[in-house]
């Protein structure tokens, strides 16, 4: 029976990480059992060619271990930096081997120049995809709709029991409560003639300043066939490959506030060095209360985060702590009132949830710079009205007029003498207007509505 590790679900990593999550032991021997490895690989499969070559890429990276020299990373850093977008910014990298449960490692030394570290741009797609099956999805290498640049970790479709690791140290301010994980995985299945520790891997985990996993912020994926969201690829080297195109999850980090995490991602091939596996990432945090801008009397669309890949994501809204008659989509239209506040209720395919909090913001009720009193010396009335309203200054002066739509056009202009004076703007959309008066002796902006 073929033996497949995979942990489906972020809600059940949590549980058994503490507990049953296979060991990971770092270690800074630079032997191998070269005789049993070569069994091994015989046992797999290799040609004797292909054991030669990969048991001299072990040793190689073996004597790379010695000679790397490690440097201070940066003690903390901001979320905005660890997509990629400015470099590699805080990220410190490891390459070494890997043996059963445990893997040799570098000390971290910023980022090693080599093929299994790289900061993915353009438009290509990765070469194991869309695969054979018609209809597969590509997997792009850079996110979608997450800026230019993604990271990849892990050299394609090479194998030679390689372990990458990369660590970004996160301080979580009030902007950062919730850290959104883009991620891509391509793992060939190395079948049953590899135990679980011995498979191609790809896992993430959120520590926090103890060395505990953060909730909700663990996974860990090994290759095998009919796992839920994965694909077959076309890229087989000795066997299948299985890969995962861009899916998203989103971990509350409100409780660590002020604190230093330590966000970690593992890419290991099999230890008998014949299976690969490499994998895409990109990140963006948001602040625990959004402020969305909308317009007084006008609907405005408020949206949750969702899933950029397959699980859908299930909502529910609510207003003013009362649930949101209908409320149970990514997003709702509502017409918001000053002081009204919104929030929506996410539940994750994993079981993890989170919540986040929406105050819109009036940006038509709004307080111009002004050196004439509003409410003392120019009434509109009436206001809404059809298109036609009144002005009325409360001094006899020569004012001139604009009055400019939401996107700034000007949609009327005149010079008055008199007092009371009136425009017609019924040939103008429904909506919000702003009525801007000018005299010698200043200016001042008033809001009118045509409906």
């Amino acid at each position: 029976m073929k033996i497949i590790f995979s942990l489906l679900s972020l809600a059940l990593s949590i549980l058994v990480s503490a507990q049953n999550n296979v060991p990971i032991v770092k270690s800074h021997t630079n032997s191998i059992d070269e005789k049993s490895l070569r069994e091994k690989m015989k046992n797999d499969g290799l040609s004797s060619t292909a054991i030669d070559e990969l048991i001299a890429k072990r040793k190689r990276l073996f004597d790379q271990s010695i000679q790397v020299k490690t440097v201070n990373p940066i003690p903390y850093a901001n979320c905005d930096n660890m997509g990629g977008e400015n470099g590699w910014s805080a990220w410190t990298g490891d390459v070494g081997t890997v043996g059963s449960c445990t893997f040799t490692m570098t000390p971290p030394a910023g980022i090693p120049a080599s093929p299994n570290f790289v900061l993915t741009t353009g438009t290509g797609i990765d070469p194991c995809t869309p695969g054979p099956t018609p209809g597969n999805p590509p997997l792009p290498v850079v996110a979608p709709n997450s800026g230019h640049t993604s990271i990849r970790l892990g050299d394609p479709q090479q194998s030679g029991s390689v372990v990458e690791q990369l660590t970004y140290p996160i301080s979580v301010t009030t902007q950062d409560t919730f850290l959104t994980v883009d991620y891509a995985l391509v793992i060939e299945d190395a079948g049953t003639g590899h135990t679980v520790c011995e498979q191609p891997y790809v896992s993430f985990c959120i520590y926090d300043s103890k060395g505990d996993s953060v909730p909700c912020g663990y996974f860990r994926y090994t290759g095998g066939p009919n796992i839920p969201g994965f694909f077959q690829g076309s890229c087989n080297i000795l066997s299948t490959p299985y890969y995962k195109p861009w899916s998203t999850f989103n971990v509350d980090l409100s409780a660590y506030i002020g604190q230093t995490l330590s966000v970690v991602i593992t890419n290991a091939d099999c230890t008998q060095g014949a299976h690969f596996a490499h994998s895409y990432w990109d990140f963006s945090c948001m602040t625990e209360a959004l402020k969305p801008e909308y317009c007084g009397g006008q609907s405005t669309t408020l949206c949750a985060p969702a899933n950029s890949g397959s699980g859908a994501y299930s909502y529910q809204w609510y207003k003013n702590h009362t649930v949101f008659p209908g409320g149970n989509t990514q997003c709702i239209s509502a017409i918001p009132q000053k002081g009204d506040t919104f929030s929506v209720a996410v539940q994750q395919q994993s079981g993890c949830s989170f919540n986040m909090t929406y105050i819109p913001q009036d940006t038509c009720d709004v307080t111009f710079s002004s050196t004439i009193d509003i409410c003392k010396n120019i009434n509109t009335f009436p206001n809404p009205s059809g298109g036609v309203f009144s002005i009325k200054f409360d001094e006899a002066t020569t004012f001139h007029l604009d009055i400019y739509n939401l996107v700034g056009e000007i949609v009327y202009q005149s010079k008055f003498n008199n007092p009371k004076n009136i425009i017609d703007i019924s040939s103008q959309p429904n909506g919000i207007y702003f009525l801007k008066v000018k005299t010698d002796k200043g200016f001042a902006v008033k809001k009118i509505m045509k409906e």
